[in-house]
């Protein structure tokens, strides 16, 4: 997990040394370079991973509580419902009726979506 931000923060530094070394040679001496650290310095580089992968967990359900959220959920819902149902490119007035239904009374959810729900719309 902390080799990316290893990378990010040594790529810049690398590139300035060799501006005429192509991306792929910068990538192996930032490998060799990982694989030199001792376990201490690679534990800081996985801590501040864990630490970013937390953040964005609490950025991710503090998204998933807003009502902008929840009615882009409702509407791909709402919108693949012809297509599960079979009756997809039938012209009928099901998309209509689809679009007018009053917004789906999620307030009694007690936990985030998850992020599988998520994908398995998408």
């Amino acid at each position: 997990m902390g080799y990316v931000i290893f990378v990010h923060e040594q790529k810049l530094q690398l590139r300035e040394e060799h501006p005429d070394l192509p991306f792929t040679e910068i990538s192996h001496m930032l490998g060799l370079q990982w694989s030199q650290l001792g376990p201490n310095d690679k534990q800081k580089y996985n801590h501040e991973a864990e630490k970013d992968k937390q953040r964005y967990i609490t950025e991710l359900t503090d998204y998933q509580n807003t009502e902008a959220y929840k009615d882009l959920f409702r509407r791909k819902a709402l919108s693949r419902g012809p297509k599960l149902c079979g009756l997809q490119g039938v012209e009928t007035e099901m998309e209509e009726e689809t679009m007018a239904l009053n917004p789906i009374d999620v307030s009694n959810l007690t936990a985030p979506l998850s992020t599988q729900a998520i994908l398995t719309f998408t």
